[in-house]
């Protein structure tokens, strides 16, 4: 009863036989709030039943807290009990900000690494992240100790993160058993050294679930292509390629 004196109530709907009450803008969809409650009316009490609410509920990116109450209220049937579930939500964006420095065979540089999350961008926990990098690094001439050439690195990873699997008939029978998600990905990087430039492009989709008590964790990569490019060596960086081994000169081809 305390707890539901910090909510004031402005709109409800009915989802699935599920009585929800907003007392702001709607913060999440009713169907992704009713498809993660296992505690249905009409049905026997099981203290399993609730369990796996809190769990599916409190796993939604940027949930703040989850609270479950049973009441007994003046019902005919003195065996019924009320079940209100009370849920706050919590800080939509993050943001992290990183720097190393490095130092590679004496060439030192610098790294800066940004990323910005949206924990509830689409109001049904999907969590979009993008993530930049950018990196500086001072090559000495190896024919005296001048500053010459030196390398940068310029890039950019977003991705997006839905808590369901993408899977046609295996998301609803894993959706009350397992708390799941599924990753989209893509980057692009280039690189330019004095010896080449290089870029990288990749895609990842890729899927995750756990059990309610999270004691085992599975994840599965459905796709992952990566694909490099380099428009452009220097002779000399071709000759040192056409002495090595083929592993190594087939890396930068």
């Amino acid at each position: 009863p305390a707890l539901r004196d910090e909510y004031v109530i402005t709109d409800s709907v009915v989802q699935n036989g599920i009585n929800i009450y907003y007392d702001s803008l709607e913060y999440l969809r009713p169907r992704v709030i009713a498809r993660r409650i296992l505690v249905q009316p009409e049905n026997l009490f099981r203290e399993r039943a609730g369990e796996s609410t809190f769990n599916l509920l409190q796993s939604l990116s940027g949930m703040g807290r989850v609270d479950i109450q049973y009441e007994e209220n003046n019902h005919a049937d003195s065996t019924i009990l009320d079940c209100n579930i009370f849920l706050t939500p919590g800080s939509n964006h993050s943001i992290a900000l990183g720097v190393e420095g490095t130092n590679k065979a004496g060439d030192l540089g610098v790294a800066f690494d940004a990323t910005y999350g949206n924990l509830n961008i689409f109001n049904g926990g999907e969590v979009f992240n993008v993530h930049l990098r950018t990196a500086y690094e001072f090559v000495r001439s190896r024919t005296n100790d001048e500053i010459n050439n030196n390398f940068y690195e310029i890039g950019i990873t977003p991705s997006l993160t839905f808590p369901s699997l993408h899977l046609p008939f295996v998301n609803n029978w894993l959706a009350n058993r397992f708390t799941a998600k599924t990753t989209y990905s893509l980057g692009y990087n280039i690189q330019r050294r004095p010896e080449f430039a290089r870029n990288f492009f990749n895609f990842n989709w890729k899927l995750s679930w756990a059990s309610q008590r999270n004691s085992l964790t599975h994840n599965l990569s459905l796709v992952d292509i990566n694909y490099v490019n380099m428009p452009w060596k220097s002779d000399k960086f071709q000759e040192y390629l056409n002495e090595v081994d083929p592993l190594t000169r087939n890396s930068y081809d």
